[in-house]
């Protein structure tokens, strides 16, 4: 390679990378003006991009702010009146809590025995009647029967023993009523106290049941997204696939900065019509191993023109120029009075 020919190569360098320096920026720099939204714009929504493009077009979706976690406020506390989050949705309502049974109406009180009556005075037992006398015989008159005695009165001891186990009757009634009343209540205070545990834990219970379901509409409306996601991936993925299955028509840019006997280097540039963007960007170095049509050429030509100065003789001045290829644009001959121009 002689100094022209290194001469030129090194400008071709320099030249393709200033061409890739430039065809990376425009790439890196390349901003979507157009967006595309695979669905339909509600009131309130906002646009939230895929990432992905279609043919320099940013596709995305038309979202609800309120499925979007990054923008959901924090979680409200459970009360009567969810607090709102922090620039997002206003927290869940608290549960309401449930409403206490009626207390027992308490058991009313033992009335107080009405103390014993005085004993009154012990009435004596009437006698019995005497048994009547027998009928006399007919005949001699009966004797008269004897008139019976008065009965005799009933011993105070014995009333007085009565009345003590009335008394002992009475008040082992009373304690025995005292006994299964107080059995009853305490039977009562266990029978609250079941029901209160009983409603704290349904309290609970409905608690983990709605923070269960918060959680499960939550991951749902996750998975929900994510499966839109992926929709719009496989739509985006399917339209370019469709694209890369069409025809490819497109326009390549070529610029020869070197052309030598052996080698020529040509960085180039393809624009892809069919899917509207620059799909290829290279440097295309061609090594030349045999002749060309055009070397062949210029070798018949070169041998023909020898041949002509041999016929004509030294006396012939002739005046060939060539272009940077070593090509024979035109001749000149000069033999005494003749001059023959020729240009090809």
């Amino acid at each position: 390679m002689d100094r022209t020919e290194r001469l030129w190569f090194i400008v071709g360098v320099i030249f393709i990378m200033l061409l890739v320096i430039g065809v990376v920026n425009s790439f890196g720099s390349v901003t979507y003006t157009n967006v595309k939204a695979n669905n339909t714009n509600n009131n309130g929504y906002i646009f939230v991009g895929t990432g992905t493009t279609n043919g320099g077009v940013q596709v995305g979706n038309w979202q609800d702010p309120t499925t979007i976690p990054s923008l959901k406020g924090d979680k409200g506390d459970i009360g009567s009146q969810g607090i709102a989050g922090k620039d997002g949705v206003n927290g869940l309502d608290g549960i309401n809590g449930v409403d206490g049974k009626n207390g027992f109406n308490g058991t009313n009180g033992i009335d107080g025995e009405n103390g014993l009556n005085g004993s009154n005075g012990v009435n004596g037992l009437d006698g019995k009647n005497g048994i009547d006398g027998l009928n006399g015989a007919k005949g001699e008159q009966g004797i008269q029967g004897e008139t019976g005695a008065n009965g005799k009165d009933v011993d105070p001891k014995i009333v007085t023993d009565l009345q003590n186990e009335d008394i002992t009757l009475s008040n082992s009634i009373i304690t025995e009523t005292n006994n299964r009343i107080s059995e009853d209540n305490l039977l009562q205070n266990n029978i609250n106290t079941e029901q209160f545990d009983r409603i704290q834990l349904g309290n609970d219970l409905t608690t983990n049941i709605n923070s269960e379901t918060t959680q499960r509409k939550n991951a749902d409306t996750t998975l929900n997204n994510r499966i839109n996601d992926t929709n719009n991936r496989v739509d985006n993925l399917d339209h370019r696939v469709g694209k890369l299955e069409q025809t490819q028509y497109k326009i390549q840019t070529e610029f020869r900065v070197i052309d030598t006997k052996r080698v020529t280097i040509s960085p180039y540039i393809s624009n892809n019509l069919t899917r509207n963007k620059l799909d290829e960007a290279g440097v295309r170095i061609t090594i030349k191993l045999g002749t060309s049509y055009e070397e062949r050429e210029i070798n018949k030509t070169n041998a023909r023109l020898s041949a002509i100065e041999s016929k004509i003789g030294t006396s012939a001045v002739i005046t060939r120029t060539l272009d940077n290829k070593g090509k024979v644009k035109s001749i000149e001959i000069n033999n005494g009075q003749l001059t023959v121009n020729g240009k090809f």
